[in-house]
């Protein structure tokens, strides 16, 4: 409950109340461990608090030793290790680190691809975010590459979508029992 009202406060911009998050990382390491997933939890939410103060440092910190507890306890294919990875990517991102960043955004969509699917929202963000990096490195093909897939992504879970909720008209005609 701390973890979840410390992101609150944290996504409100609300630091000093953000520090119920390093509380309930305490507890969660206290109660059942270091290495449990709900650190991992507590992690990535004071990584993102950290980031959002611009403590870039500390952010990265907690990133990763978030990521090697998700890597150990659920495997190296788990959503939220994509999720992590995504984060701190886009964090190196920020800071024009891109030589560490391109391996994570890598890493990232190929766990995504697995975990999430290749068209979930989250994983065309993902590829986005990569293209625009590429462009800052001055690879802009492969950046056009990545682009042109996003779009063809894009078509696919539209048409997916439309099929999977197309309404049939005859049934609303039909009179119930």
């Amino acid at each position: 409950m701390l973890n979840n009202l410390g992101t609150v406060y944290s996504n409100e911009a609300r630091f000093r109340e953000a520090e119920l998050l390093q509380r309930a990382l305490a507890i969660c390491e206290k109660s059942v461990g270091p290495e449990h997933p709900c650190a991992t939890a507590a992690l990535t939410n004071l990584g993102t608090a950290e980031r959002a103060e611009r403590h870039y440092r500390e952010a990265e910190l907690h990133y990763r030793r978030a990521a090697t507890i998700e890597e150990n306890t659920r495997g190296a294919e788990s959503p939220e290790l994509f999720r992590i990875f995504d984060n701190l990517a886009a964090m190196l991102q920020t800071q024009e680190r891109y030589a560490d960043a391109e391996p994570l955004y890598l890493r990232c969509s190929s766990i995504g691809e697995k975990s999430v699917g290749p068209t979930h929202p989250e994983i065309l963000t993902t590829m986005s975010n990569y293209a625009e990096l590429l462009r800052k490195l001055h690879r802009k093909d492969e950046a056009r590459k990545i682009q042109a897939q996003i779009r063809e992504l894009r078509a696919t879970s539209a048409s997916d979508n439309s099929q999977r909720f197309e309404v049939d008209w005859r049934d609303l005609d039909r009179k119930s029992p």
